[in-house]
């Protein structure tokens, strides 16, 4: 062994020998704790139903959340749809004020969808229909179209309303 081989490391003539680079023994990244958690202790999923008229850019605008600002924080999600259940978004809340009652949000996805096919059906002089994602089923008197009732949630519970709620006042004579 030569003088100037013998004042080199012995582990590092291997490394230069063997041609390799040098290992690293970086820690390795990971997320904090305090960023982890359920869903449900940081943000909050809501469902809007969207009154049918109302244009889908409406929504968008922070203006339109406006009494319900004080409800929501950032990373929250609302579920919206409109009453015909022709669109489905999903939109994330990236910002909210409760001072100026404003809510910003972000589209994450948007579906068009086809209307339902729900035919009307008239029983003894009133009509069992669709009233959309927020009326639900609802009955109303044929002659007028006044609502005798909405929320109703089947189609089936809608006929029975009528055979034995207002068919028979209708035969008392006092359907109103």
């Amino acid at each position: 062994m030569t003088k100037a081989t013998a004042q080199i490391h012995p582990s590092a003539q291997s490394k230069a020998s063997a041609g390799r680079a040098p290992l690293d023994f970086k820690k390795p990244l990971t997320l904090d704790t305090k960023r982890f958690g359920e869903l449900s202790f940081s943000s909050r999923a809501w469902t809007a139903i969207v009154p049918d008229g109302i244009a889908y850019a409406d929504v968008l605008k922070s203006t339109y959340w406006k009494l319900n600002a004080r409800r929501m924080s950032a990373r929250d999600t609302i579920d919206v749809v409109n009453d015909a259940f022709t669109f489905y978004a999903k939109l994330l809340v990236v910002s909210s004020n409760p001072s100026t009652d404003t809510v910003e949000v972000r589209e994450l996805y948007r579906r068009g969808l086809a209307p339902p096919n729900i035919d009307e059906q008239e029983i003894n002089g009133f009509a069992v229909s669709w009233g959309g994602g927020f009326d639900k089923w609802k009955v109303t008197r044929a002659s007028d179209g006044h609502v005798m009732k909405k929320g109703i949630v089947s189609r089936e519970e809608a006929r029975y309303f009528v055979q034995t709620e207002l068919t028979p006042r209708l035969a008392a004579g006092r359907a109103s």
